[in-house]
């Protein structure tokens, strides 16, 4: 008998780095936790929106 998992999605609402601190890596890092906390939790997607259009921002 197989019983139906239930499925999580998770919307990221807000990240953001302070401007002092952008370009060292710590919002790439902070990303990477949430991703690996969502696997943990068996999320099945995560969605979210960039404040603006970067090619920097997609990965």
């Amino acid at each position: 008998m197989m019983i139906p998992l239930p499925m999580f999605s998770y919307c990221l609402k807000i990240i953001e780095v302070s401007q002092n601190y952008r370009n060292k890596g710590l919002g790439s890092a902070l990303l990477d936790e949430v991703i690996r906390f969502c696997k943990d939790e068996q999320v099945v997607s995560i969605f979210g929106e960039a404040k603006r259009d970067s090619e920097e921002l997609r990965r």
